[in-house]
């Protein structure tokens, strides 16, 4: 506003002097008209002149405070923003206490860089929160933390090429949240004394083999939970559309449908290739099931999802928590309303941890998070939280066998866990040795794929007996 109005003041003033000076000129002959020269300019006129000039230059010296002092506000409202926000990361994230010296190293493989299948939330989710852990928690005992991603290109060949760099770049212990090449990676890393820790697993190498640690025992609670409402109601027919990759796929034949059948239900599993956009012959195949189950990932659940809606089944639905994206629920009718999800962790608003672990994206997350899968981003945050937490007392030297070492004897709280412990040197599971906590959160999702109604359930009966 200030540089519009000195464009039409000084113009205006410019003119004023001109029609001063040709008034002065036109009136410049004697009274008697006697000759043609022209007169001085009185002191009248003068005195005019000047005080124009002075008008001008007081109003440029207006124009100018003004303009310095506008500067001065937005600068002001700058820092106050600026303020503001160090306050609210403040009020999250406590009092900074920034790592420094030389990095600790560790590989996280994503799978990333396939034609149907790309989970880039795993590599955005622990970026963002090891640069929590550098900035805020003092990184590992006060080294940064430092992650070496490695894409397995959906291929196996491809996560044993991710193993291979990670024992020969010498990491420290492989982080995980959730992959289904975990039976190659974890089998490779642990055979070159690596520790590997991992969110989410389903495989044998993960939960079973020697040097790997499970944080929680998801995939037992996801499997287990449409037993509960089976057994509560006395009902026998068990459902399974599941993504056909090795972690899925072998678990499920080898342990998790002869675990149902064991227990005298009727469990029918429908295999899918990733990328199959249209499932309804699948649908069809279990539609006379009592409870449903999928797993994947959100392109292969959403998928299943409209197949499910389209043949309104009206029974009740199971998924993992990586299917869902509030994206991905606008191309599903009626969304995700009323869908179950059972795992060790939770997103509730209202818990402290899941406001860090919004807060932990929003700062530090560079890319566009709509429609990317909350269960994929908080598996990655849960295991590189987690892995800063049991690091807590280290006093090795970083070599791979003092941190399996510190993995195996120390015990923390699980992040977005409503409290879990995990103990990975006292496993709850004699079945599954690896496995670090037992804890369970039943919940069901809105239409937008929002967990609500939380309630603890032991939904890993089906497979302890008890």
């Amino acid at each position: 506003m200030k540089e519009v109005r000195k464009s039409w003041i000084r113009p205006g003033v410019v003119a004023l002097f001109m029609a001063f000076a040709m008034i002065a000129a036109a009136c410049g002959s004697s009274d008697d008209g006697a000759g043609t020269e022209v007169d001085e300019p009185s002191t009248t006129e003068a005195a005019t002149d000047e005080e124009a000039m002075e008008d001008e230059e007081a109003m440029e010296d207006e124009d100018a405070m003004e303009d310095e002092e506008a500067m001065e506000d937005e600068e002001a409202m700058e820092d106050e923003d600026a303020m503001e926000d160090e306050s609210d990361a403040s009020s999250v994230f406590g009092e900074p206490n920034p790592a420094e010296g030389d990095p600790f190293i560790v590989g996280f493989p994503v799978d990333t860089g396939g034609e149907s299948l790309d989970n880039i939330e795993a590599q955005i989710g622990a970026a963002a929160t090891a640069e929590y852990v550098n900035e805020f928690l003092g990184g590992i005992e006060g080294q940064p933390l430092e992650i070496q991603f490695c894409n397995t290109r959906q291929s196996i060949g491809s996560a044993t090429d991710c193993a291979n760099e990670f024992i020969q770049n010498g990491v420290s212990a492989v982080i995980v949240g959730a992959t289904p090449f975990g039976e190659t990676l974890a089998s490779a890393v642990t055979a070159a004394g690596i520790p590997y820790l991992v969110t989410v697993a389903a495989s044998s190498a993960e939960l079973v083999g020697p040097g790997a640690s499970v944080l929680t025992a998801d995939v037992f609670a996801t499997w287990g939970a449409p037993a509960l409402h089976l057994a509560e109601n006395d009902l026998s027919k068990f459902g399974i559309i599941a993504i056909d990759v090795p972690a899925v796929t072998q678990g499920a034949q080898l342990l998790f449908v002869p675990g149902y059948e064991a227990a005298g239900y009727e469990a029918t599993l429908s295999s899918v290739a990733p990328g199959t956009a249209d499932m309804s012959a699948n649908v069809a195949a279990i539609a006379d099931s009592d409870a449903l189950l999928v797993l994947g990932d959100v392109a292969f659940c959403t998928s299943a999802l409209q197949a499910v809606r389209a043949q309104a089944l009206d029974i009740p639905v199971y998924l993992s928590f990586q299917c869902v994206s509030s994206e991905a629920a606008e191309s599903i009718p009626g969304g995700y309303e009323g869908i179950r999800v059972v795992q060790g962790t939770r997103l509730d608003p209202a818990d402290p941890e899941t406001q860090l672990f919004d807060a932990v994206l929003e700062e530090y997350a560079e890319e566009d998070l709509e429609g990317l899968g909350r269960g994929f981003l908080s598996d990655a945050f849960t295991a590189t939280l987690a892995f800063d937490r049991l690091m807590e007392g280290y006093t090795g030297d970083g070599s791979p066998d003092s941190v399996l070492a510190q993995l195996k004897s120390a015990t923390t709280e699980l992040p977005l866990s409503g409290g879990t412990a995990v103990d990975c040197g006292n496993p709850p599971l004699a079945f599954a040795p690896n496995v670090c906590s037992s804890g369970s959160w039943l919940a069901e999702l809105d239409a937008s794929g929002a967990p609500t109604n939380f309630s603890q359930v032991n939904a890993i009966s089906l497979f302890t007996g008890g």
